[in-house]
This record gives C-alpha cells, structure tokens and sequence, in this order.
C-alpha cells in the first residue's frame, strides 16, 4: 500500500471544499428571483395559508366547496397551495390559482376554427356529429368555414375572427344558395 502524502491530502481537501461551494452557489441561484435581491428574497415570508373552521355532523359527510381541494396524507403541501379548509380533523388545500389554469386551457382548446364552429354551431342550428365542416380559408386572426347541413343540403358561410387572446368569435353567417 501506497503512503499518501501530505501535499495531496491537501488538493484533495481543497477540491472538496470548492466542489461544496460550487454546489451553494447552484443552489443559490436557483433559489433567487430575478430582480430581487437574494437577501430580500431569502427573508421573505411564505404566503399565508387561509383556513376555514366548518362544523359538520359524523352523519352527513360533506365535502370543500368547489374544485381542486385535496388532501395529503404522506406529504406536505406545496407552495403554491396557499387555501386550507379544516374539516373532523382532516385539512385539506388547494391553489388559490387553480382557475388561472382552467382559463388558460379553455382559452387555448380551440386552436382549429373547425372545432370552434363544430362547437358554436348548435347556436346557429348545426349538427356537429351530422353537418360537414370544411375550411375555406384562414389567416392570422381571420378564418373562413363552410357548412353544409346533412340533412338538407344547404351551405353555409361562417366569418370568425380572433381576439387578442387567440379567442375565434363568430363575426357573420350566411346562407349561400
């Protein structure tokens, strides 16, 4: 067996030491905001978690109002999950932005303006699963669908634009003979 000497029992400690501050660092700057200090941001508080007291009989079993409430039986909550609701000692959370993401999903389902017009259509008297839908023409913010009824044989031309949001909207239908 080799004796180690001195000198590289210092390289090894040094290289040790720099790889643990390396590692800080990382974690440092991950943890960071952009645009806040680290030091403003460390101190921070967490949201505070709103719980509500409700008193219910053993018989009737009730449950949260609304959507998104949960429980965690092998885990803590997350941060985002700033809403607790106290109920025969179980408590139960949910994000107060849980509606943010339905939103922004619903606002971004109707990519294809077919699938709008297939959707919209029982308004103007259309049978999605019967009618045939093509499209015509579309644009940026302006789409052009053709309807024809099933059962009657009449066209349709419906206009849709879109909003700022990437929203279609159905701006104008008209028969076409």
């Amino acid at each position: 067996m080799e004796k180690k000497s001195a000198k590289n029992k210092q390289l090894r400690r040094k290289s040790k030491r720099a790889a643990a501050a390396f590692a800080v660092a990382a974690i440092m700057a991950g943890a960071a905001l952009p645009g806040i200090p680290m030091a403003q941001a460390s101190a921070a508080e967490a949201p505070p978690v709103t719980v509500k007291h409700v008193k219910s009989d053993k018989a009737e079993k009730s449950k949260p109002p609304g959507r998104g409430w949960h429980e965690h039986k092998h885990g803590w909550p997350s941060s985002d999950e700033n809403q607790g609701w106290y109920e025969d000692g179980r408590i139960y959370y949910r994000s107060d932005n849980y509606n943010h993401h339905t939103n922004w999903r619903l606002a971004h389902q109707y990519f294809n303006p077919i699938s709008f017009v297939k959707d919209a259509g029982y308004k103007y008297g259309f049978d999605r699963y019967r009618d045939s839908f093509t499209l015509v023409s579309q644009s940026r913010d302006s789409a052009t669908v053709m309807v024809e009824k099933n059962l009657t044989g009449e066209k349709y031309i419906v206009d849709l634009d879109r909003d700022y949001y990437n929203d279609w909207s159905v701006e104008d239908v008209k028969r076409i003979k």
